[in-house]
């Protein structure tokens, strides 16, 4: 419905949402190196993205799903103080199917053999990248982890480079020193700003 750059920005809002959660229900500090880490990574997204300013459902959806994904990160780091890593990611696992499977059976087509490794490719990467963000939360803070979400633009990047040999402009190097100065202040374990 509306452009990847636009859903991708508006979907950018988890980070925040995540921290106010984390603040408001897990009861973290806001700290201000937090703030102007967030602040940073947004603004870097937006200087890769550059989204226009029209407003469209569209929009509405994504910013609906980043607000999701904001209460995943949140949810993951709660459940992830309570329970073995392995048991969260199988029950993360199990809801996403109940969730999922009806969609998919509705859109359902064969797929080729050649393409199952695909399927067993990305059920791989899938399950190990869920594993490490939950043992990632159960060692750090929602509102410490939150930002490096914007890292996605730089895999993004690197992948369209090496896949489909699109050349990052400007934008996209400016945007994502911004990125990383931005996650790398949450790693830092200074004395508090």
């Amino acid at each position: 419905r509306i452009p990847l750059a636009s859903a991708i920005s508006a979907f950018f809002v988890a980070p925040i949402i995540a921290m106010v959660l984390a603040v408001l229900f897990l009861g973290e500090a806001l700290t201000v190196r937090k703030i102007i880490s967030l602040m940073l990574g947004f603004i870097g997204a937006l200087i890769i993205l550059r989204p226009s300013a029209s407003m469209d459902p569209g929009i509405v959806l994504a910013i609906s799903a980043g607000g999701f994904f904001g209460m995943y990160m949140i949810a993951t780091r709660q459940a992830s103080l309570e329970s073995d890593p392995v048991k969260t990611l199988a029950f993360q696992c199990l809801v996403g199917v109940a969730l999922l499977t009806p969609q998919a059976l509705w859109k359902w087509s064969i797929p080729a053999a050649g393409e199952l490794w695909l399927f067993v490719a990305m059920g791989t990467m899938s399950a190990a990248c869920h594993f490490l963000s939950i043992v990632a939360f159960r060692y750090g803070q929602a509102s410490i982890l939150a930002p490096l979400v914007y890292l996605e633009l730089l895999g993004g990047a690197a992948i369209g480079f090496l896949v489909f040999g699109d050349v990052p402009d400007a934008y996209v190097w400016i945007g994502a020193l911004t990125i990383i100065v931005g996650g790398s202040m949450t790693l830092q374990r200074s004395r508090p700003m």
